[in-house]
């Protein structure tokens, strides 16, 4: 709305200018005498009406003071801008927050305007608000990718935008552990069952799960990919042991939060009465076979003896040579033709003992007599 006010001077209120006034930006009218807001250039005939003039202005002053309007001076941008911006993405909702602004001496709430600006394109998320905070979950598709801006809003008065950084739901937000993880024991295994970290789940967006499991009181976990499935069995387990359980869910991009460990113990093995039907039926089966192999050992045992030891067969090669060599009679084979000895001629003397000690006595006394 504007105001025309006009001005005059003097006991006969000669005009002097006409201004016109936002009744947003205001104007402080309290220094303005009531004849000259509105006042004419009195005349002789016009008195009447003059004083009716100076009747009517201090109402409308009063009636002015009375209306919510602020008459403070604020120039369009010159609104501060909201601070401390940024997106909480958490399980695929997506709110994008700020500090609040303050402007004293308003009575009017600031409101915020929040848009999305694509490719091609500038899409309005949350117009007029007064939160500090703007849900636009439901306004977007998860492989957007967008820049995201907030301003301050009051009256015709504007902020400057405050950008974010570029997000895209499918990169960008984090993923939460697991839902309902549920462990049951049994003898030997002990059966995991779990949900996803939120639903529903978004078109083409696909968890991978990873599960790991560990001996209570040891560090040595065993890794497990599950792929799509929230369901598996832990087998061949220690019995009366306590396991522990935790899930991940993560995609190409984002790793997701590993939950909470979840223990369970094993228990131990009963046998029912459909189990140990089931035994026995297997040790009977177990002997029959038995039975008939022994038996058929004992009456195929020929065959079975040719078949894994098979009669001796000689080499061709060996055949032939022998086949080739001119045949001999077997008598002479057994007792061939005697061979021309050779041997030398010995002569045995023989000499008696007792003469030849003799001589030999007597030589030294001839010596000793030849010398004498």
């Amino acid at each position: 709305m504007i105001w025309h006010i006009r001005q005059w001077e003097g006991p006969d209120c000669v005009p002097v200018k006409e201004e016109s006034y936002n009744r947003e930006a205001g104007r402080d009218l309290s220094n303005v005498r009531p004849c000259c807001l509105l006042g004419h250039k009195k005349t002789p005939t016009s008195q009447a009406s003059d004083q009716e003039t100076y009747i009517m202005w201090p109402l409308l002053l009063a009636l002015f003071s009375m209306m919510p309007v602020s008459f403070t001076t604020m120039v369009v941008g010159d609104l501060p801008a909201p601070t401390n911006v940024h997106i909480d993405s958490y399980n695929m909702k997506h709110i994008l927050r700020w500090d609040p602004v303050q402007v004293p001496n308003q009575l009017h709430p600031v409101t915020y305007r929040v848009e999305c600006e694509l490719i091609n394109e500038s899409r309005p998320m949350c117009v007029g608000i007064t939160e500090t905070q703007c849900d636009f979950t439901d306004k977007i598709k998860p492989f957007w990718r967008g820049e995201y801006k907030v301003r301050a809003e009051l009256g015709e008065s504007r902020s400057v935008w405050v950008n974010v950084s570029e997000f895209q739901a499918s990169l960008h937000t984090k993923i939460g552990p697991v839902q309902s993880l549920i462990l049951k024991s049994h003898a030997n295994t002990v059966t995991v069952d779990f949900s996803p970290p939120f639903s529903p789940i978004p078109q083409n967006f696909k968890f991978k799960y990873w599960l790991y499991y560990w001996k209570k009181g040891t560090e040595d976990k065993t890794e497990v990919p599950l792929r799509v499935s929230t369901h598996y069995i832990m087998g061949d387990l220690e019995e009366l042991t306590e396991f522990c359980v935790q899930v991940k869910a993560s995609t190409d991009y984002i790793e997701g939060q590993t939950s909470d460990p979840q223990c369970a113990k094993t228990m131990i093995r009963e046998y029912t009465g459909n189990d140990l039907a089931v035994i026995i039926v297997c040790v009977i089966l177990v002997c029959v076979i038995c039975s008939v192999a022994g038996l058929l050992l004992y009456k195929k045992h020929v065959l079975i003896k040719h078949f894994l030891y098979p009669p001796f067969r000689m080499p061709n090669h060996i055949q032939e040579f022998l086949q080739d060599r001119p045949e001999q009679p077997y008598e002479a084979m057994c007792d061939p033709a005697p061979k021309e000895e050779h041997y030398d001629h010995i002569s045995v003397v023989e000499v008696p003992l007792f003469q030849e000690v003799n001589q030999i006595s007597a030589e030294p006394n001839q010596v000793s007599a030849e010398k004498t």
